[in-house]
């Protein structure tokens, strides 16, 4: 082939086609071929060999299910001479072996014709819509030309239909179809065995002769017993150009579900169509949840003196198809059989049936309550105001091991009391009650005016009973500390003429003011309190008991004094005076303390020096005494005394004495008292003794009564010996010696001279002779 002298013509051709009642004409030109090059010769398309398919398409226009396909070409440019195509596929399905007749060339100018006509497989037609044929160039390269006497038609398709036809959805359904598409309802999709799916199918005569359904039933079904015929034709002829209906119905039940397929049959007089069939199917889906039904919500009190209870939970579920029994998971992830916690547990019970639906979940409440209500023991308890004159008491100090069965969750306390109170009058008297102090009437217990019977915690309503007693009552008396009703028909109605009436009230009591978990007490609330112990248990219930507080001052008050005091006395008096004092403090109350003096007197009056001691005791508001304190007042005399004596003495010696007999004395005089001076001579002598010629010198000294010594004072007593020697003397002879000379002394001569005081020197004017 000479490619060389190729042409490239570009050719658009509208494709028509002409319809012979059940056969239709498609004519292909330029504009309907696929992937040829460009043109050789004048009319000429081809594809070489190796570049990938090539061919034509046509759209049909008639949705009925085609007889036979037939398609004529006029085909050139067989390099290689073969004689068929293997490659053919129509709508992407392979068909048998087309011919490829010659004469075979090269030419783009072929020398000749080479007619042939391909038969195509009527099953991959494709009814009303677009229709492709593709092959590959078996040789070197292969193509069309325009068919013989025919200006722009490269091939023509001849398309034959059945007289007979049925559709689904207005889409023909082939005969002997057994691919079920959606397009043609014959594809059921997927169905709840509870939601049974219709399908209507229309049998449709195209002749002008009457169809005849010649079976019995005129519809027949086979396969899976999911399907059923369940309207047949109205009548077993369809007249010339005309149709009937039936209905399919896919119902699959428990037995027959996943993919179920049958086999719609339809006999007739068409011997083109004597048993027209199709394949349908349907996929069959249990999509029903099972129900579960449990033995419903359960609302138990606690096993006696236990904190939960014992409770039976079951479920059973139903099912369309089968289910087993449903399984329950407790919130708190216990064992359904264990035994239930006081509050709310919540079992989630849940079952798959056989096909895995999960059924809806159900929920099972179990509630229990704690109806036990706590055993309240409270203990009477002092206390004692701490140093600032204060003291908190918790509610648990009044506990003495209150209990509970699920035990206890708070202590709390009040003033006031609880109880009940209880009174009767008759009519035309007034009914009052009184609560304790610090609390007021919480609720009416019983209240009858009528002719009621018993006595208090035991009254029994009689016949005759006003309908208002309560409301009348709990009006006077609720949350109040005190109450009068007047028993009369004027305040309740008269409920029985004629009949005499009483007014019986039994009625509790409990603190006015709101619990709390500790109170602070006072100075002002020294004394004993009622109150009230609430022992709350862990689920809300409350019981109380009655107990004491008291509350006491023991704190002794601490007196404080100015200080001792230390003081000299007062100048030239034995006194001074003192300013003082004391004060006291106490976590409560303390008046001045009292001062008593050890000797006495008044605070105000001078102190005397010495010690004296004050003792100071005060009693506070709540009668403790302070411990005594005593203040000592030192007052210090230190004041010396002052001597006096009789003065120096000067005096001559008396006669026949060597000394003098004198008098000596002194005084002395202090700002307290004071003894007499003592003296002390020089001489150690007594004061009174003969004071020799000469300086005798006295030392006074005195100390006072407090013990200061006197300055010391020095007396000199000076006697003067004023007497004259006595002087005898006597007549000696004496011898000179031998050479002489005689020498005497005075004592030779002294013939006992004397003196008062003694002779010191015998003494000789001349005490040697000589011849």
């Amino acid at each position: 082939m000479k490619k060389k002298i190729l042409l490239i013509i570009i050719v658009t051709i509208l494709q028509t086609f002409t319809s012979f009642a059940q056969t239709n004409v498609y004519n292909v030109r330029l504009s309907d071929i696929i992937n040829t090059t460009t043109p050789c010769g004048p009319t000429v398309r081809y594809q070489f060999v190796g570049a990938g398919d090539w061919g034509f398409r046509w759209t049909s226009s008639e949705t009925s299910m085609a007889k036979s396909i037939t398609v004529q070409l006029n085909y050139a440019i067989n390099c290689n001479s073969n004689p068929s195509n293997n490659s053919v596929k129509l709508n992407g399905v392979n068909q048998a072996v087309q011919p490829t007749p010659g004469p075979y060339n090269c030419q783009c100018v072929p020398p000749g014709a080479s007619p042939t006509v391909w038969t195509l497989n009527p099953s991959d037609y494709n009814s009303g819509g677009l229709n492709t044929v593709l092959l590959k160039s078996i040789g070197n390269s292969e193509g069309l030309n325009l068919l013989t006497g025919s200006t722009d038609v490269y091939a023509r398709v001849t398309v034959k239909y059945s007289d007979t036809t049925i559709k689904g959805l207005a889409t023909s359904i082939r005969n002997g179809d057994t691919t079920p598409a959606v397009a043609d309802d014959t594809e059921f999709g997927s169905v709840a065995e509870s939601a049974p799916l219709n399908h209507t199918f229309t049998i449709g005569n195209a002749s002008t002769n009457n169809l005849t359904l010649t079976g019995t039933p005129s519809v027949a079904i086979s396969g899976s017993n999911a399907f059923s015929i369940v309207t047949q034709p109205a009548s077993t002829t369809i007249a010339g150009g005309s149709s009937n209906t039936f209905v399919v119905r896919f119902a699959p039940t428990c037995a027959t579900l996943g993919v179920q397929t049958a086999i719609v049959s339809v006999a007739t007089d068409d011997p083109d169509a004597s048993i027209y069939k199709f394949t349908v199917q349907g996929t069959g889906i249990d999509n029903v949840k099972p129900t579960i039904v449990t033995n419903g919500d359960k609302n138990v009190n606690v096993n006696p003196g236990g904190c939960e209870a014992t409770v039976t939970v079951s479920a059973t579920a139903t099912d369309n198809c089968s289910v087993g029994t449903p399984t329950g998971v407790r919130s708190d992830a216990k064992l359904l059989s264990d035994v239930y916690p006081v509050g709310t547990t919540t079992i989630t019970w849940n079952v798959m049936d056989v096909n895995g639906n999960h059924g809806a979940t159900a929920i099972q409440n179990v509630i229990v309550n704690d109806n036990i209500l706590p055993t309240a023991i409270s203990k009477n308890i002092t206390v004692q105001l701490n140093a600032s004159g204060s003291v908190t008491v918790n509610a648990t100090q009044l506990n003495d091991g209150s209990t509970d069965n699920c035990g206890i969750n708070n202590y709390k306390f009040a003033y006031g009391s609880v109880g009940t109170v209880c009174n009767v009058v008759g009519e035309g008297a007034f009914l009052s009650l009184t609560a304790p102090t610090a609390s007021v009437f919480k609720n009416i217990l019983y209240a009858s005016y009528g002719n009621s019977t018993g006595t208090c915690g035991n009254f029994v309503t009689g016949s005759c009973n006003a309908s208002n007693s309560l409301s009348v009552v709990s009006s006077a008396l609720i949350n109040k500390n005190s109450g009068s009703i007047y028993s009369s028909n004027d305040i309740f109605g008269d409920p029985c003429n004629g009949t005499q009436k009483r007014l019986a009230v039994q009625a509790r009591y409990a603190p006015s003011t709101t619990e709390t978990a500790s109170l602070t007490f006072s100075c002002a609330d020294v004394g004993t309190h009622n109150v009230v112990l609430f022992v709350t248990d862990s689920n809300g219930n409350v019981s109380t008991a009655n107990a004491t507080i008291t509350v006491n001052d023991d704190t002794v008050p601490l007196i404080t004094s100015n200080g001792d005091q230390n003081l000299n006395a007062d100048a030239a008096l034995c006194t001074t005076n003192v300013s003082v004092s004391a004060s006291a403090t106490d976590n409560c109350s303390v008046g001045t303390p009292t001062g008593v003096r050890s000797d006495a007197k008044l605070l105000s009056d001078v102190y005397p020096v010495g010690i004296t001691t004050i003792a100071w005791n005060v009693k506070d508001s709540n009668g403790n005494d302070a411990v005594e304190v005593i203040q000592t007042v030192t007052v210090t005399e230190n004041q010396i005394p002052v001597i006096n004596s009789n003065g120096d003495q000067n005096v001559n010696a008396d006669a026949g004495l060597c000394g003098a007999i004198l008098v000596v004395s002194a005084s002395a005089t202090d700002n307290c008292s004071v003894g007499t001076p003592t003296g002390v001579r020089n001489d150690g002598k007594l004061l009174s003794d003969v004071y020799p010629v000469g300086s005798t010198k006295i030392k006074w000294n005195v100390k006072d009564s407090n013990g200061n010594n006197a300055v010391e004072v020095i007396q000199t007593v000076i006697v003067t010996d004023n007497i004259l020697p006595t002087v005898i003397t006597k007549n000696i002879t004496v011898q000179l010696d031998a050479t002489g000379n005689a020498t005497i002394v005075a004592s030779d001569v002294d013939d006992s001279s004397s003196d008062n005081c003694g002779i010191d020197i015998l003494e000789l004017d001349n005490g040697i002779y000589l011849c």
